[in-house]
């Protein structure tokens, strides 16, 4: 009971500091592209682009353990939907490691075509446990790209995502 009570007293303290609801007015985020209850996970800690904040794959991976382990699915399916938005790359396989806040074009910019394979199959990991959890869930998200018209629309299962990330992986880095 104190562990758990522990546990989750740190958990909010994570969403509170490196995961950010877009609905709530959040100063950096205000105005994204993207309807409803969206989380964030941003890692502040790099001074990478300033005071805009990282989006980077590895803090994916660790949001969506975490969510996971604290069983609050609506979060990690909300991380999950936006790394599709923002970071997942059709064309290889793989989660981009690096986007950023752009305030000129109020949405989260893809800065990289490189991919970090530790993101990668962390986001792996917690899908597969996910599955076990809460079965395979599906996820739709609307592709952002800044200068395309009508976007592209994804739609996957946990486990395609998985099978997906596996075999790229193995393909690419083993």
């Amino acid at each position: 009971e104190e562990l758990w009570s522990l546990a989750q007293e740190l958990w909010d303290f994570y969403k509170r500091r490196f995961i950010f609801p877009l609905s709530q007015g959040n100063n950096m985020l205000a105005g994204a592209r993207h309807k409803g209850e969206s989380w964030i996970p941003f890692d502040f800690t790099s001074t990478t682009f300033g005071s805009r904040g990282a989006y980077v794959s590895e803090a994916v991976g660790y949001g969506l353990l975490l969510s996971l382990f604290m069983n609050e699915q609506n979060i990690f399916d909300s991380i999950l939907h936006d790394a599709e938005r923002y970071l997942f790359m059709h064309s290889t396989g793989h989660y981009s490691w690096l986007g950023y806040w752009d305030p000129a074009t109020q949405a989260i910019e893809r800065r990289q075509t490189n991919a970090a394979s530790d993101a990668d199959m962390d986001i792996a990991a917690a899908l597969i446990l996910a599955i076990g959890r809460w079965g395979d869930n599906t996820i739709t998200a609307e592709l952002y790209e800044p200068h395309v018209e009508t976007p592209y629309i994804s739609t996957f299962t946990y486990s395609e995502r998985v099978r997906t990330l596996l075999e790229t992986t193995n393909r690419n880095f083993l």
